[in-house]
């Protein structure tokens, strides 16, 4: 079974640059996925600067605010994943609940 490894910190205490720096000691095709969506130009500008920090030709990025167990099932070619992050998917999925419904969270369960 592979090692999962989790990450955590408070709000910018650089856990996505550390999280990266780890990643890129692995070997293998790199998965970057996103969970943020970019609601104001704060957020835009924090998106900005993860993707410049990203080498576009070692990491795929992915952007997915909700369904991160189908993402990661429809693309099982990467050997490294890395989810930036998981509070705000969890807050995605809060937030849109009654719009997605049962469906992802039984996704998510399975």
């Amino acid at each position: 079974m592979a090692d999962i490894i989790l990450i955590t910190g408070g709000t910018r205490s650089g856990k996505s640059d550390y999280a990266q720096l780890r990643a890129e000691q692995l070997s293998g095709p790199h998965c970057f996925i996103a969970t943020c969506k970019a609601f104001d130009q704060e957020m835009i500008e924090r998106i900005k600067k993860h993707q410049s920090k990203r080498d576009k030709y070692r990491w795929k990025t992915f952007e997915e605010p909700l369904e991160l167990a189908r993402l990661i099932r429809h693309n099982s070619a990467y050997t490294v994943y890395l989810i930036d992050c998981l509070t705000l998917w969890i807050s995605n999925l809060m937030y849109d609940y009654d719009q997605i419904g049962i469906e992802c969270t039984e996704d998510v369960i399975a």
